[in-house]
């Protein structure tokens, strides 16, 4: 492995193949492949595979946190008591305060977070303990982090109960509401061994995921007017906002709440929503956005998202598709710790309970009894209401169209149930049924399974089904529930699957010529419906799948499509790449719906075991041995001893542990240039080893 050092611009300069990119053209339709897969990292100590990566990189795009100057992030380190009061004042958006009259004892105008810690303490964020300090470079612990994660709403705290598996948090414990109710929410998970360990400082990680999490499960704060992107697929599409004259759509628009779409005869048109949902108008259609209403989400990249909330819209005469992502997920109650569970302590001796005064918990409303408010974002309920002449369709998270004709209206699934009303009664629609309605007094049949003419609807809509199935999968939210980061759940597959079986009749029928034969009375033809599939196939899976780590370095690459594939214009353009940009030589092959890419030359994870490390300067070093290079990892810190000659300094190293995270560091001024300059700056690099080899 070599660095190069320049003044204080360190850059890697070759590497052990540990990144694959994959460069696909017109061969394939890979629309489900992540684009976070070329993203970098938010901090140079924290990888998108782990756990608190979205949470971090989502504070870090708001604008809250910053890290180090060395562009690290620490996560395991602890937070201060004036750094999180820092912090949870920037989410607030609070501004500095210099009272007349300090409020703390200890937290003079000379403090370099004075005016902000001022800030949060009139605006009941934190207080003194009954001495009237605060104690300002003190770590915050989890006790303390969940009290003030929950005062950041300004709610009534529900009555939680404590699940009895945790050991260390009893009745007396001052914060017993505020981890019961932390725990409940997911903002902090249990540290191991059925313990909590409320008095054990947060680390960075933990209050980084914690204000993530809080800043996006407030339902209050987090509805907005949701807004979509209008598209004309062909024809004459017409959109009336409100107070505004017809206008024709050319190219793209966005539209909200009080929007009118009309169609004309042989046009279409899509409404998008950054979730992956959206609606596909047919043509002769009016459809009118009576409600519409977002809600701020994590997704799994650590973007900020937005997920429909509420949509409510009017369709008086016409047919919709319809696509809502399914954004909610189980809500377990927090699980007792598996039987041999290490138990994380962290690194700091646990503080006392005395020193938790200046956090007291909210007193919690036992009068509550309805399920907590932070429940809601991601609870199961009706998202999309769709209002027909004669009926009504509530949707949670479903694939769905809506007809409505002179003589009846039609509703049908091809993924997830729709609740039809109508004359004062309602049925379920499963995936792969329809039920029709046909006069404005007639309830919805009960649901049969879709005829050949309405799968044919959506054999001809087979694309558009397929591109929000990819949408949704690559727009999918992280689970505040999960305490590992979740790994992307398999939507488009599931839509797609759904899909292929409710049209199975639609698929099996051959397209061909017409034939006939004249004579006698008349002519007589025997028609061919076509069936022609005009949607490329997706990608529903890869693996290794997206942020793998421990991959074998004799690994293959394959890629799952939604259907069988052949070779394309463009096969021969599908590129391996390793993490330095260079191309990796491979065999590639197909076999029904899979493609398989076969590096000719191994490559590894990550670096060996056993090598030389080569920092390269952009001066000429004089001749020196014995120079000191530090490295630290795998539970122990080693000095290595390196030479420096020409402009290399190189240092061999052995016997490291495989899959290991190792730091290397050349302190400042260990070598000097042949013109006696000392290079005064310190150089870092981090590397992990490669995988242990397969037996």
């Amino acid at each position: 492995m070599i660095l190069k050092g320049r003044k204080n611009i360190i850059r890697l300069a070759a590497v052990c193949f540990g990144t694959i990119v994959l460069t696909f053209f017109a061969s394939f339709y890979p629309s489900t492949l992540s684009s976070s897969l070329a993203d970098q990292t938010a901090f140079n100590d924290l990888q998108q595979s782990e756990k608190a990566y979205p949470y971090v990189n989502y504070l870090k795009i708001k604008n809250l946190i910053k890290g180090y100057p060395d562009g690290s992030f620490r996560p395991d380190e602890s937070i201060s008591r004036a750094e999180i009061s820092v912090l949870l004042a920037r989410a607030c958006d609070l501004h500095r305060q210099r009272p007349a009259i300090t409020t703390f004892k200890d937290v003079g105008p000379g403090h370099w977070a004075y005016d902000i810690i001022e800030a949060a303490a009139q605006a009941g964020l934190i207080k003194g303990d009954l001495d009237g300090f605060f104690r300002p470079e003190e770590p915050v612990t989890r006790a303390e982090t969940s009290a003030l994660l929950l005062r950041l709403i300004q709610r009534p705290l529900p009555a939680v109960t404590l699940p009895d598996f945790v050991r260390d948090v009893d009745s007396s414990h001052w914060a017993l509401n505020q981890v019961a109710a932390s725990l409940d929410a997911g903002l902090l998970t249990m540290a191991g061994n059925n313990c909590f360990e409320p008095d054990v400082p947060a680390t960075r990680a933990q209050v980084a995921r914690g204000l993530a999490l809080t800043l996006n499960i407030n339902p209050e704060s987090t509805e907005f007017p949701l807004t979509s992107i209008l598209t004309r697929v062909k024809g004459e599409v017409t959109l009336i906002k409100p107070g505004q004259e017809p206008k024709k759509i050319t190219d793209e628009t966005t539209c909200g709440a009080g929007s009118t779409i009309k169609t004309s005869p042989g046009g279409k048109a899509e409404l998008r929503f950054t979730d992956g949902s959206g609606l596909r108008l047919g043509e002769n259609t009016e459809l009118t956005i009576k409600k519409a209403f977002g809600q701020s989400t994590i997704l799994r990249d650590g973007s900020p998202g937005t997920m429909v909330k509420w949509l409510e819209v009017d369709l008086p005469r016409g047919r919709i598709f319809g696509a809502l992502a399914a954004t909610y997920f189980d809500r377990p109650t927090a699980a007792a710790d598996s039987p041999g569970e290490p138990k994380n302590t962290g690194d700091a001796a646990p503080v006392s309970a005395q020193q938790t005064e200046n956090f007291p918990p909210n007193e919690a409303d036992s009068e509550t009894r309805s399920p907590p408010w932070w429940s809601e974002a991601f609870a199961e309920r009706v998202r999309v209401r769709i209002d027909t002449p004669w009926a009504v369709a509530n949707i949670r998270g479903a694939v769905w169209m809506n007809e409505v004709r002179d003589d009846r209206q039609i509703t049908n699934s091809v993924g997830g149930p729709v609740d039809v009303t109508s004359a004062g009664q309602a049925v379920a629609v499963p995936a792969g049924q329809t039920t029709v309605i046909t006069s404005p007094a007639a309830p919805p049949a009960s649901p049969v399974r879709m005829p050949l003419e309405e799968q044919l609807m959506w054999m001809e809509s087979k694309e558009w089904v397929y591109e929000r199935a990819s949408a949704i999968d690559n727009a999918f939210s992280v689970d505040p529930m999960e305490i590992i980061l979740p790994a992307p759940k398999p939507v488009a597959g599931e839509i797609i699957q759904a899909f292929i079986k409710a049209t199975s009749d639609a698929a099996a029928i051959n397209s061909g010529p017409s034939s006939g034969s004249d004579g006698g009375g008349g002519n007589s033809k025997t028609s061919h419906i076509p069936a022609e599939d005009i949607a490329p196939p997706v990608v529903t899976s890869t693996d290794p799948a997206e942020n793998s780590v421990d991959v074998p370095a004799e690994n293959n690459v394959t890629v799952i499509f939604s259907e069988n594939i052949q070779p394309g214009s463009a096969y021969n353009n599908i590129i391996m790449k390793d993490a330095a940009g260079n191309t990796v030589f491979m065999d590639k092959s197909i076999n029904g719906q899979t493609l398989t890419l076969h590096p000719l030359k191994e490559f590894n994870s990550c670096a060996p075991v056993s090598g030389v490390i080569t920092v390269s300067f952009d001066m000429a070093l004089c001749d020196t041995a014995n120079v000191a290079v530090q490295l630290n990892g795998g539970g122990a810190n080693r000095t290595i001893y390196g030479s420096a000659s020409n402009n290399n300094l190189t240092a061999p190293y052995s016997d490291l542990t495989y899959g290991t995270f190792y730091t290397v560091t050349v302190p400042a001024g260990s070598v000097r240039s042949k013109d006696y300059d000392t290079y005064n700056d310190e150089v870092n690099w981090s590397f992990i080893t490669r995988a242990a080899p397969i037996n």
